[in-house]
């Protein structure tokens, strides 16, 4: 199998700094204050390791806590199981809360969305409401678990999926990494997809979904085939529709090799 990827990462309309991360097989951004967009493209054969992390909008130095998390997956194989994840998540998350401690940040900490490709298979990892998006034969499905309040009330019965997208609690995060063990402990998602040539994976932070719904990220991907154009679509997509957040977006898609 070979990777094609493509990732943007912008500030978006609103926002005076950009509190997302991203990683593409080592790269991430260093220069935290720019308020130039990231850009990034790659092909890997066989395996590769990304992630799109969203410190905490309301939070103090979230864009600390984001960067912490993709720096430390440097540590991480590139075909890390699950069990690897699960010790680097936790690794993480204590990097972040020493940060806390120290620096008396009462709201620092990231969401992490972060996918492992080996040959056909996908392990996909998240904590938090970045996303993970698997396009099958012209279809999105989202294949991570955001955990929010709104998606507790969705599993009860409480709200529909298109009420969730405008309630006041759809950002109300339940789990991130920056929470103090004595708190809660963390539980990542996790989930494997078989993989299929022609096959598309999405990770994006919450300012994609601020933007356009998964109906209108679908007629894009099916839209834009190049990886490199889709996610350019997809950036400019989120902020015609007057997104409120950063903008993160990895498309990672899969050919023969």
């Amino acid at each position: 199998m070979k990777f094609y990827c493509a990732a943007v990462s912008g500030v978006g309309p609103v926002r005076e700094k950009n509190q997302d991360n991203l990683y593409c097989n080592g790269i991430y951004r260093r220069n935290l204050y720019s308020k130039r967009i990231f850009r990034y493209a790659d092909s890997k054969k066989n395996s590769g390791l990304y992630a799109i992390t969203d410190g905490m909008g309301g939070g103090v130095e979230g864009e600390i806590a984001s960067l912490k998390a993709v720096q430390l997956l440097e540590k991480l194989d590139k075909e890390a199981d699950q069990q690897q994840f699960e010790r680097y998540l936790q690794m993480c998350n204590h990097e972040i809360c020493d940060y806390r401690e120290k620096r008396n940040r009462q709201q620092t900490g990231t969401t992490f969305a972060g996918l492992s490709v080996k040959n056909e298979k996908a392990l996909i990892v998240n904590i938090g409401d970045s996303r993970i998006y698997h396009m099958k034969a012209g279809k999105l499905q989202q294949v991570s678990r955001d955990h929010t309040v709104s998606q507790t009330l969705i599993d009860a019965g409480i709200l529909t999926e298109t009420e969730a997208r405008r309630h006041v609690s759809r950002h109300q995060l339940s789990q991130y990494l920056g929470i103090f063990p004595e708190e809660m402990m963390i539980q990542p998602f996790v989930k494997t997809v078989s993989l299929s040539p022609g096959d598309s994976m999405l990770l994006c932070s919450d300012g994609l979904i601020d933007g356009l719904d998964k109906y209108g990220i679908e007629r894009i991907l099916r839209d834009s085939r190049n990886p490199v154009l889709a996610v350019e679509h997809l950036y400019q997509g989120a902020l015609d529709n007057e997104s409120k957040d950063n903008i993160s977006i990895i498309l990672i898609q899969v050919e023969e090799s």
